[in-house]
């Protein structure tokens, strides 16, 4: 059985970097497939991309970052 899923998310929090106080706002974005067993119902693999990208305000100056993370779960019989 393969199931395709999508999912969206955002960040909005504030820190404290260095003694100073910063607003970090952004984006999630993840898209996988998970593969299960169709007797068992047991997970074979999931495989997520997450894609973030996000700005860092402290004190005027903005940083934006962006990044990608592609993870990918193997289970095998012992």
């Amino acid at each position: 059985i393969l199931l395709d899923f999508t999912s969206d998310g955002k960040i909005d929090t504030k820190q404290e970097m260095m003694g100073m106080s910063a607003e970090v706002k952004g984006t999630v974005q993840s898209t996988g497939a998970i593969t299960l067993d169709k007797a068992t119902g047991i997970l074979k693999q999931k495989t997520v991309t997450t894609k973030t990208d996000s700005s860092v305000n402290m004190n005027g100056q903005e940083m934006n970052t962006n990044s990608k993370v592609t993870s990918v779960i193997t289970v095998k019989t012992i």
